[in-house]
């Protein structure tokens, strides 16, 4: 579990980059049209640009669990994890571009319970590390708020996009 925390802990360093890039790009787009495009464009490049190393956890995920002490499924877990965090990373840095910040706090909160929540839930089904683990993993629905975002242009067109 330790191992696991560290390694979210020293990926956020790599978000942060994303999330400032994103933020910049977006921020200095002409139209929100335009913001919307930049920010799918950078989760896909995220998302394609973790390919690779997700199919190298997934081929080597039992030497990795062995390494690590833990169980396949910790592993495979911890990985959906650190996709949702870089992904997340994208969609906080769409949402800091079109300086809505008051948005990008509800959806911090938002994630925040319901990672507390979800993990809590599965630690007490007994799913043990992968639950504690799977908590993180709850980025993805912060994600997918922001992906319901970029379809409305109502939230869009009401922001200053002029950088």
């Amino acid at each position: 579990m330790g191992a696991a925390v560290s390694i979210l802990t020293l990926l956020t360093m790599v978000g942060n980059i994303i999330q400032l890039q994103t933020t910049l790009r977006v921020a200095h787009s002409s139209s929100p049209e335009l913001a919307r495009m930049i920010a799918i464009k950078n989760l896909k490049r995220v998302l394609t640009s973790s390919l690779a190393p997700v199919f190298l956890v997934i081929i080597f995920s039992t030497q990795l669990a062995s390494l690590l002490n833990s169980q396949v499924s910790a592993i495979l877990v911890l990985l959906i994890s650190i996709l949702g965090l870089l992904a997340s990373c994208v969609a906080n840095g769409f949402t800091a571009g079109i300086k809505d910040l008051k948005l990008q706090a509800k959806l911090a909160v938002i994630s925040a319970c319901f990672k507390f929540i979800f993990g809590l839930g599965l630690i007490l089904i007994g799913a043990g590390v992968a639950g504690a683990i799977g908590s993180y993993a709850v980025g993805f629905l912060k994600l997918l708020l922001i992906k319901f975002m970029f379809n409305n242009e109502k939230i869009l067109r009401s922001q200053s996009l002029t950088g």
